[in-house]
């Protein structure tokens, strides 16, 4: 099993050698973090990291993507939010999202997935 810094590692040598050879495919404020940080890793580690940029991303795309997505199946993925904001707690859950049993939900996750 990888630890998150193991795939942040990875995350930031991938983003290191695209970024080598086309800075154009990151945004211009992400350009001039790197080129004002010491290094390349430094600049992008204070933008992405893989507990918050795979998520960003997905919910960036949703978004986007909000005419072929219904705001529930949007919900139903992004349920984590609401477990992460719980600490410990009981999440502040739709009854119908409580009692619905997330291992055997897959059609929400298949239409959000497909309209990515």
């Amino acid at each position: 099993m990888l630890n998150s810094l193991d795939i942040n590692n990875t995350l930031w040598d991938l983003l290191e050698t695209i970024f080598e050879e086309d800075k154009s495919l990151f945004p211009s404020d992400i350009i001039t973090k790197i080129e004002e940080a010491d290094d390349i890793r430094e600049g992008l580690s204070e933008t992405y990291a893989c507990f918050r940029t795979f998520r960003r991303t997905s919910d960036t795309r949703a978004l986007n993507k909000k005419n072929e997505l219904q705001n529930e199946d949007i919900d139903i993925v992004n349920r984590w939010r609401s477990v992460e904001a719980a600490r410990g707690k009981g999440p502040n859950l739709p009854m119908k999202h409580h009692y619905a049993d997330i291992q055997i939900l897959l059609e929400p996750f298949l239409r959000y997935t497909k309209a990515m």
